[in-house]
């Protein structure tokens, strides 16, 4: 049994979820702000982080709640003995593209750092496959792009990069 966090915006898909979650034996802790996520994930140790990528962030005022958080992740410090955060898996989920750009969701979370990602609406069967996957430390099978360097990469400068090079 794991422990995983998910972190959705939306009451209703995020108990879907994390029902389908629990059927596989796994505890499962919801968040729907990436504020409220990242505290949950520093005081106590979970082995698995779900997050929608489009969700509130309080602090800018935008949708980009999921980058922010999948970021601070990967450039965290925090660590629980032997065990650091930034090597938390995270599986990023959205609904597929951001209307004012054409820049894939799935290029966006890969880009600062998600282990997988997989778009809405997910089937049951392909959630559970995903979350059996990035538990069991295998890598996801259609990485679309490397993995970014830990030290540095600003999930807001990762998405201005990504918009510039769409755009060219």
């Amino acid at each position: 049994m794991a422990k995983i966090l998910l972190m959705e915006d939306d009451a209703a898909q995020a108990e879907l979820i994390a029902e389908g979650l629990k059927h596989g034996s796994h505890e499962v802790v919801i968040r729907h702000e990436a504020q409220s996520a990242l505290q949950a994930l520093t005081e106590s140790r979970f082995d698995l982080l779900v997050s929608d990528i489009l969700v509130p962030h309080a602090e800018i005022g935008k949708p980009n709640g999921g980058v922010l958080l999948i970021g601070r992740v990967r450039n965290s410090r925090h660590s629980f003995g032997d065990w650091s955060l930034s090597d938390i898996p995270i599986l990023a989920i959205s609904g597929g593209f951001v209307a004012s750009t054409g820049v894939s969701m799935e290029r966006i979370a890969k880009s600062v750092g998600a282990s997988a990602y997989r778009q809405k609406p997910l089937s049951l069967t392909a959630l559970r496959s995903a979350v059996d996957m990035l538990l069991s430390g295998q890598v996801d099978p259609e990485p679309t792009l490397a993995p970014p360097a830990r030290i540095g990469l600003r999930p807001l400068d990762a998405m201005s990069r990504l918009e510039t090079s769409n755009k060219a």
